[in-house]
């Protein structure tokens, strides 16, 4: 099973790099900053993911209140925003569709691991990141 967990979060690491996703996390107090930028249709080709236009995407883990703030730098579009998060190291999993707005709030357990972060936007485009929590 560690030897399963080791790989599949290597994989995860590989991906990520391939689709040029940017995932950087420092901490800051009781708070994990992690800017998410990159994106790619779901269902794509990860090496053939498109570039970001500009578009960012910032997430803040507080570890106080056990969620992640996700805040948008322009509309995400009309409809759903899609987030997932997903503890690699518990195999916990947590999944919520949000109307589009500039900020949302998604509480999670808050253990310890390592932590992968699925947003998908109404239209399709799909942002990556990942973080660790000790």
């Amino acid at each position: 099973m560690k030897h399963k967990l080791i790989l599949v979060s290597t994989l995860l690491l590989c991906l990520i790099g391939i689709q040029k996703t940017t995932a950087v996390a420092s901490e800051l107090s009781d708070d994990t900053q992690i800017i998410i930028a990159g994106s790619g249709h779901k269902g794509d080709n990860p090496s053939r993911a498109p570039s970001t236009n500009g578009k960012t995407i910032e997430a803040i883990y507080n570890e106080e209140t056990s969620s992640i703030y996700i805040t948008f730098s322009s509309s995400p579009g009309d409809g759903f925003v899609h987030l997932a998060v997903e503890n690699h190291s518990t195999g916990e999993y947590f999944s919520k569709d949000f109307e589009s707005c500039l900020f949302v709030v998604m509480p999670i357990s808050g253990k310890g691991g390592v932590y992968t972060i699925t947003i998908t936007l109404p239209d399709g485009i799909q942002y990556f990141g990942e973080f660790i929590l000790n």
